[in-house]
């Protein structure tokens, strides 16, 4: 075989196996691979259908967007959204797109689906507040303190008021608050204060809706102290007071409590405790002491009447309890005492009629007889 010939055969073998190749290929990605790819596409197309569509937006919610785009020249989100603002049925939260740290209302009117008003011009007020706040945000996080609903702190706004509204990842609780609490909540008053945000007030919510500790100030007076910062918050807080009170006399009320009477009211669940709720302070001095207060006490239901032969002894022991301990620095201008439910008896025994009647049978003739 010629030299040209073997040329010839080279060439035609390396087309063939071009050919080859090339085939080998376009079938693989027909079949095999294209069976995987299928089945990644399904389930591509499967996760797409998964991702819920975002929610179509009311006609009031779209006029509102609408608005605020045209008026102000970027786009705006609608959200839902608890602190920017107090709101109303009326009323549509939107946040800039690009700056989600703004959030603001646009006012509508539904009757005639009009726009009133908006609040932009307060919101970007709000958020000046808030930039200067922002230094110190992770310090107060690190206090164990969050925005609403375990969220990021941000501030709100009621038109030029400015004010937090924050979470505790601890109970919030006035027992023992001077001992316990106190250092951390005023380091958040002075991180506040210190960062130079005019902010006027917070809020703290516990776990439980009933509890909460909020606290008013003006962001333009001084810095105070710890211990001015204590009275401040006793004045807010009454409920600290009460505690401290309760808490020095919790043995001489435990000892008085027998099974005709308790110490404490019945509408709250801890009234059997001797530590709680039994006093309560309506008037302090500018030390926050106590000067007023109110004295409330459960009974044994059906028992108050005339015809119970332990009421006078049980009635002199309170009295006793009160002038030993109490008066006259805390003058206890009321002493409530509920029958225990379902009892309706009750008897409300003022400052004045226990001085005015000295004898105890008087006085129980007197309150009977009302």
């Amino acid at each position: 075989m010629n030299k040209k010939m073997i040329v010839l055969l080279c060439i035609a073998g390396f087309f063939i196996a071009t050919i080859a190749l090339a085939f080998s290929f376009f079938y693989s990605k027909e079949t095999p691979l294209s069976n995987k790819t299928e089945t990644e596409t399904t389930v591509n197309e499967t996760k797409a259908e998964e991702v819920e569509p975002e929610p179509e937006l009311t006609e009031i919610e779209q006029l509102a967007k609408d608005y605020a785009e045209e008026k102000y020249g970027f786009e705006v989100d609608v959200v839902e959204d608890d602190w920017a603002v107090v709101g109303a049925p009326d009323e549509v939260i939107v946040s800039p797109t690009n700056n989600k740290d703004i959030s603001f209302r646009v006012v509508t009117d539904p009757s005639n689906f009009t726009v009133i008003e908006d609040d932009y011009h307060f919101a970007l007020e709000a958020d000046k507040e808030f930039q200067k706040l922002k230094p110190v945000l992770p310090a107060i996080g690190e206090l164990g303190f969050t925005g609403v609903a375990n969220t990021n702190i941000r501030i709100s706004y009621n038109h030029d008021s400015v004010y937090l509204f924050l979470e505790s990842k601890t109970d919030v609780s006035f027992e023992n608050f001077a001992e316990e609490n106190l250092d951390r909540y005023y380091e958040l008053y002075r991180l506040i204060r210190m960062s130079e945000a005019e902010i006027g007030s917070y809020a703290v919510a516990g776990s439980k809706l009933d509890e909460g500790i909020s606290l008013y100030w003006d962001p333009l007076a001084k810095l105070y102290n710890k211990e001015e910062f204590l009275i401040l918050m006793k004045e807010t807080h009454k409920e600290i007071i009460n505690h401290e009170i309760e808490s020095q006399y919790a043995t001489e009320v435990k000892n008085l409590n027998n099974d005709r009477f308790n110490f404490g009211n019945h509408y709250d669940h801890t009234y059997d405790d001797p530590f709680d709720s039994w006093l309560y302070c309506t008037e302090v001095n500018e030390s926050a002491e106590c000067t007023s207060a109110v004295l409330s006490v459960t009974y044994q239901e059906d028992k108050l009447n005339a015809g119970n032969p332990h009421l006078k002894e049980d009635l002199t022991s309170i009295f006793t309890f009160i002038e030993m301990h109490l008066e006259p620095e805390i003058k206890i201008e009321f002493v409530y005492i509920d029958g225990k439910v379902p009892s309706l008896e009750k008897l409300e025994i003022g400052y004045e009629d226990r001085m005015k009647y000295e004898d105890v049978d008087e006085l129980i003739a007197f309150l009977l007889n009302e």
